[in-house]
């Protein structure tokens, strides 16, 4: 059976059968499993493809708030990527949205994430980045993107994006600073010049 047919007959009908979520981290915990086997080579950046200093050796990458708490960090390389980027990651470990929070539109291809920050928090990042890394660096850049704890008042967010900043930067080959959620009250105040500027 070819691959395609693997994931279409086999492998999607099964994830179709659970919750959406679910499925979601029964992927991330397989990809993990997958790849503690395997170890990729260091991939070359591609010529020019240089962005602030950090080569990288494909356009393609992941984007933040798939594997928010880097479980699957091994597997994206393996997979062809070309960076990976974790998070959004909190000060404070959190439960995210209320459930559900995640839901297929199979007409359109498409799913609708609406978890929020839902993470097991900086320290935790930091704890499994270490264990990593001991094994060797992550063959492509890794970028970290942190977000405000909900806990955190507006007014103490720069100290909670810091705390964040100070436990993850040595692993990060850059960092987003995630200053875009409307849906709470208080928000728009952190996209301000001076909160921004700290």
């Amino acid at each position: 059976m070819a691959r395609p047919e693997l994931y279409r007959d086999v492998a999607r009908p099964l994830l179709f059968r659970l919750d959406a979520e679910r499925a979601h981290r029964l992927t991330l915990g397989g990809l993990a499993a997958a790849s503690a086997v395997v170890r990729p080579a260091r991939r070359r950046p591609l010529p020019g493809l240089r962005v602030m200093g950090i080569g990288f050796p494909s356009r393609v990458g992941l984007a933040a708030g798939l594997d928010k708490d880097g479980v699957a960090l091994r597997a994206w390389p393996l997979l062809g990527l070309g960076f990976v980027e974790v998070g959004t990651v909190t000060a404070v470990p959190q439960p995210g949205n209320p459930r559900p929070r995640v839901f297929r539109m199979p007409d359109g291809g498409a799913l609708v994430n609406r978890m929020g920050f839902n993470n097991h928090g900086a320290q935790a990042l930091a704890a499994r980045l270490d264990r990593l890394t001991a094994r060797g660096p992550l063959p492509v850049p890794l970028g970290i993107s942190l977000g405000k704890s909900k806990v955190t008042p507006v007014d103490d967010a720069v100290d909670d994006y810091l705390f964040s900043f100070r436990l993850l930067q040595r692993h990060a080959d850059y960092v987003a600073v995630n200053v875009t959620r409307r849906t709470r009250r208080g928000c728009a105040r952190c996209r301000t010049p001076v909160l921004c500027a700290g």
